[in-house]
């Protein structure tokens, strides 16, 4: 992409293609929403969109890549202000599991988790972004946990990820519970 990443009004035109785009693939799925949908929705031309992002591909990663930093950053967060690591996980697993519930956001999660299995940029995008988080909830158990030996970390830690993987497919089958 040509546009400058630190230009103020290029990263606010980026997050505007970017909810534009997430609204799109949330309503229509990834391959029923062209880029001329996502153009239109976000009050921009195709060829504006081709300056921020290289393909759809890209632009989903992105999508991707700013809800785990966004994750990421709020956990630690909460980490910050609770110092306590059941706390922040509990109160963190809660804003994932209303985050869910947001404009379809568990439609557009199956729908990058099958692309996955078409596509392997975003296999493998979407691999780095969990490994990323797993690194960070293992740093914070080691932080925390001091005395836990590396195994029962890691056990621990695949279990809370399964646990919040597994909220999307839960709130689908059943939306009127709380």
């Amino acid at each position: 992409p040509k546009v400058r990443k630190n230009d103020t009004r290029a990263d606010a035109r980026r997050r505007q293609l970017l909810d534009a785009a997430e609204a799109c693939f949330a309503d229509h799925g990834f391959h029923a929403a062209g880029m001329a949908r996502i153009s239109d929705q976000a009050g921009m031309s195709i060829g504006n969109i081709y300056g921020y992002f290289e393909n759809k591909d890209a632009i989903i990663c992105a999508i991707v890549d700013a809800q785990v930093s966004a994750m990421q950053a709020g956990l630690e967060r909460l980490l910050e202000s609770t110092g306590d690591i059941s706390e922040a996980f509990k109160q963190q697993a809660a804003v994932q599991i209303r985050n869910c519930t947001l404009e379809n956001r568990s439609a557009l999660m199956f729908d990058i988790m099958a692309e996955m299995g078409r596509n392997p940029v975003i296999a493998t995008a979407m691999q780095a972004h969990d490994e990323k988080v797993r690194r960070q909830l293992l740093d914070i158990t080691r932080r925390f946990r001091p005395g836990w030996a590396p195994e029962k970390a890691a056990v621990r830690v695949e279990l809370l990820m399964l646990l919040i993987a597994g909220v999307p497919v839960r709130l689908t089958m059943h939306p009127d519970q709380d």
